[in-house]
């Protein structure tokens, strides 16, 4: 088995430990987003392109989830108020649209750049699309962290 692909298979071997397998009050926000789809990717897939295919299902239910969360943390940052800087809400909104724009490229720019490290190899999709899975994990996370964002928070997204 060539290199990426053994890369491959043990990224994808791990996965079910890096996500929870249902989520509740303990896990992470970004299992709210099919982590049993994930699962299915080293389950069920028995090519590289069932493979490709569940990883670029489950990063668009993950993309899907985060501009959910986005709008509830949207929401959250126009309550903001403060007395001494009456206009901490726009402010903030704004900053919060700004930091997102830049997440978005920097994520273009790590799956591209993990993509071109094994360009040529047959996995070099998968390691990009993976990266770029894990990245939108951490993002809802950290924006589920800053907020103060539960499960109940996000309904029916």
């Amino acid at each position: 088995m060539p290199l990426p692909n053994v890369l491959l298979a043990a990224l994808l071997a791990a996965a079910p430990l890096m996500a929870a397998a249902q989520p509740d009050e303990e896990a992470p926000l970004h299992a709210y987003f099919g982590t049993d789809d994930f699962r299915l990717c080293r389950d069920d897939a028995q090519t590289a392109r069932d493979t490709d295919a569940c990883l670029i299902a489950y990063r668009a239910e993950l993309e899907r989830g985060l501009g959910g969360v986005l709008g509830v943390a949207r929401a959250r940052a126009g309550t903001y108020r403060d007395p001494d800087e009456p206009d901490l809400a726009r402010r903030l909104t704004a900053a919060l649209d700004s930091a997102q724009a830049a997440w978005a490229r920097y994520r273009e720019a790590e799956a591209e750049f993990v993509y071109l490290s094994f360009w040529g190899g047959s996995g070099a999709g998968q390691f990009a699309t993976f990266r770029s899975v894990a990245l939108i994990e951490e993002r809802i996370d950290a924006l589920a962290e800053h907020f103060q964002l539960e499960f109940a928070d996000l309904g029916d997204l």
